[in-house]
Formats: C-alpha cells, structure tokens, sequence
C-alpha cells in the first residue's frame, strides 16, 4: 500500500505541474525513484504469489511490529472502527462500501468525469457520500470543497485509474 501511495503521489505531483516543459523535467527526474517503486511493487508481488502457492501465510505486519516493537496501523481514537475497518481494507474493493456514484470515461457509469460526480453530491448529504472510478485517465483538475465532508473516492488501483 505504501509503495503504491508513492505512485500515486508522483502522478498527483506531476499532473499539478501546468507547464509542459517543466513537467517533462520533473518526469525526467522522476523517471528513476519511479522504476526503483515499480521494481519494488513487483518483487514484493512476486514473493507474495510464490508464498500463496507454497501455502505459506506470511504475516508481515505482526514480523514488523515485532522488529520496530510498535503496533502497525494503529489509529488515533477520533478515528471511528467503521473507518478504520475502511482504511484497513487497502484497496480491496470487495469490501469498500458500495459507490453513490459511478465515474467512467467510456459512459458505462453515471458520469463521465471525477467533478461531474462531485457537483452530483447533494449539498447535505447525511453519511460517507462514496464516488467510484472506473480505469482510466481522467485528465481534468479535481478539488474538493470544503463543505463536502466524509467523501470516499476510490478506483481500480495506482496502475489502472
């Protein structure tokens, strides 16, 4: 998960930058850690489906805990166990809530852009307001208001969405 948030926040960072110029600088510069992260995505993929074959359950949260002596994932107490079920789901979307809204760039969902769900939420909306977006690259600026707390936008993943 940490690794793929370092995919993540490069793509962020460098679809921020408006110049092309310098975007091409920074992907240039860029181009380095992001190779070392994707190698290290794919080893560590690799070793996990290797350890699924061979039946071997390796809990490298309790190993890490137990080498740093510190628990993992441990949340602040504002933070209520319905969402820290939420953030310990990663990116498994079998257990994400379902969506209020569907984004997807081939028209198959309710919208075909990430703002258009976001000015769908209705302004006092009670509860977790959930936007799906399906695969793809959506080459548009989103910022979310203020007044739109409790907002969940997930995807397909780093690599897909």
């Amino acid at each position: 998960a940490w690794l793929s948030m370092v995919i993540s926040y490069r793509t962020n960072c460098l679809a921020s930058i408006e110049s092309p110029e310098l975007n091409a600088e920074m992907t240039a510069a860029l181009r380095n850690a992001t190779e070392l992260t994707d190698n290290a995505i794919a080893i560590i993929t690799a070793v996990a489906e290797l350890a699924k074959q061979f039946n071997l359950n390796l809990n490298l949260t309790a190993a890490a805990s137990a080498l740093t002596g510190r628990r993992l994932l441990s949340y602040p107490d504002w933070i209520s166990a319905a969402d820290r079920k939420l953030l310990a789901a990663g990116g498994d979307n079998r257990t994400l809530p379902p969506p209020n809204a569907v984004v997807a760039k081939d028209g198959s969902g309710q919208f075909k852009t990430i703002n258009d769900a976001l000015n769908a939420m209705p302004e006092t909306y009670r509860g977790r307001y959930v936007i799906y977006v399906k695969a793809g690259v959506y080459n548009e600026k989103v910022t979310v208001a203020k007044n739109k707390p409790n907002l969940l936008i997930y995807g397909d993943g780093p690599r897909k969405t």
